[in-house]
């Protein structure tokens, strides 16, 4: 059993390359490569790389692709872990890459919120422990 989290990001100045991406999350990660789906195993989740199909949002000038980072964290023993691996690849990509952001729970809850470079944590109930918040720490 596992709970789907998504990070997606667009740029309105260029567009992004979901194995650019692959690439920056397996640089700093002790994580393993699935060879056929290219999915990355790390502790606690297992993460795939895509082009965002969501559509862009209405008013923001973006007409470039995408990209989202879909993170499956394993719901039961290595919750905790999932969660902490997920936000510190989310950090990763965001100091990498530019551009407008979201990390939502199955695109319906917002947990975080990149706009016009500005980090925001939304206000989730018990989701925004100290330890997490830390891993954001350097970029606000």
């Amino acid at each position: 059993m596992a709970i789907n989290h998504f990070l997606t990001i667009r740029n309105r100045n260029r567009a992004l390359d979901p194995d650019l991406v692959r690439k920056a999350i397996t640089s700093e990660s002790r994580s393993t490569i699935d060879p056929i789906s290219k999915f990355i195993l790390i502790d606690g989740a297992t993460i795939s790389i895509g082009y965002d199909d969501q559509g862009q949002p209405e008013g923001t000038g973006i007409t470039l692709p995408g990209i989202c980072v879909m993170f499956q964290i394993k719901k039961f023993n290595e919750y905790e872990s999932g969660i902490t691996r997920m936000l510190q690849v989310t950090e990763r990509v965001l100091r990498e890459f530019e551009g407008e952001a979201t990390l939502s729970l199955d695109y319906e809850e917002t947990v975080l919120s990149r706009v016009d470079g500005q980090l925001k944590n939304l206000d989730v109930p018990g989701f925004w422990t100290p330890a997490r918040q830390a891993i954001f720490a350097n970029m606000r």
